[in-house]
């Protein structure tokens, strides 16, 4: 038959066929490993191939990461249900958090008084009140396999997009690697601990509506503002509102101090001279700030200022937004 060599490429109408009834074959199947090896007949096909599993994988690992992370933290509040006397231990929570207070009012307090006194209380709270996300997936294998799934979704939609033009690349948009997939799941899951726990209707509230602004943020800066929401809930204070016009203010002094070389809450620049300036620029108000250098990540921010006295008594303190912005290794927290 002309044109028909062994090994050519199937025309186009009959590799649109074919990777439509493979999509159909990958969609209905159930486990990683069939799938694994239809996503591999569908790349074997190229382009075509590629932008069909692309499009599956896509939509599913949508749908199926809302239900995932439901699931997740009712698994999470299942687990802290059945840690034996849990329940019964409201007077030493209560008694934990009133000495971390307590240590953050004294007006002489010193990073010895947090270290001696806050961090062991810290630290029994957080074993008597969050779930590792290990225990979670290990108590309940659905939900682990749940999550292998969204892995390997993320990883069979990142080698599909490898496969297309640049044209279909750009049509894309920004395609999550199964790295960036993991570091999202993380998140969720970091969240979904905190959401398993007894929260008073305002804060649950709060962390929802911090998650909702997670796509707007620096993986770091969300990741630091929920570290602090996650200390403030284990002590008994609220929750703060993630508030984008305080991250834009902390921002850019964070970037005019890798910039222009100096570490301070007093800016060289006009008009952002002092963070009630910076904060007024960016259309709000703030009355309290941190600052760090030398920080890779927003957790580690968060810890050099819990055991730092000014910045330990900014974070615990009565303020209801907050906002943190990075440049380089530069770090800029913001209270409102």
């Amino acid at each position: 038959m002309a044109g028909a060599t062994a090994g050519a490429d199937p025309p186009p109408a009959a590799a649109a066929a074919e990777a439509r009834g493979l999509v159909q074959e990958f969609e209905r199947a159930r486990t990683v490993a069939a799938r694994e090896a239809i996503a591999g007949r569908l790349l074997a096909l190229g382009g075509e191939g590629g932008r069909r599993l692309q499009a599956a994988c896509k939509a599913e690992f949508r749908d199926r990461s809302a239900r995932y992370a439901t699931a997740f933290q009712q698994a999470a509040a299942a687990v802290l249900a059945d840690r034996h006397g849990a329940a019964g231990r409201s007077s030493e929570i209560e008694h934990l958090r009133r000495t971390i207070r307590d240590v953050a009012a004294a007006p002489d307090l010193t990073e010895e008084m947090i270290r001696q006194k806050s961090d062991p209380a810290l630290e029994r709270l957080e074993s008597l009140l969050l779930v590792e996300p290990r225990e979670v997936l290990a108590a309940n294998p659905v939900v682990a396999a749940d999550r292998d799934m969204l892995l390997s979704l993320a990883t069979w939609g990142e080698r599909a997009a490898a496969l297309l033009p640049a044209k279909d690349r750009a049509r894309l948009g920004h395609v999550a690697s199964r790295a960036e997939a993991a570091a999202a799941l993380e998140a969720s899951d970091a969240l979904a601990v905190l959401l398993a726990l007894p929260l008073a209707f305002a804060d649950r509230n709060t962390l929802v509506g911090n998650a909702a602004l997670t796509g707007r943020l620096d993986p770091q800066e969300a990741g630091g503002m929920q570290r602090l929401n996650q200390i403030r809930i284990l002590v008994g204070l609220p929750a703060q509102a993630v508030d984008l016009r305080l991250v834009k203010a902390c921002r850019i002094h964070s970037e005019d101090m890798t910039t222009r070389g100096f570490f301070a809450h007093e800016s060289p620049v006009p008009g952002r001279e002092t963070p009630w300036k910076r904060a007024q620029a960016a259309g709000t108000s703030a009355n309290a700030e941190n600052i760090a250098g030398d920080v890779t990540t927003g957790a580690a921010a968060i810890g050099m200022w819990w055991h730092s006295p000014g910045h330990h008594k900014n974070m615990l303190g009565g303020h209801v937004r907050t906002g943190l912005g990075r440049h380089e290794k530069h770090w800029t927290q913001l209270f409102g």
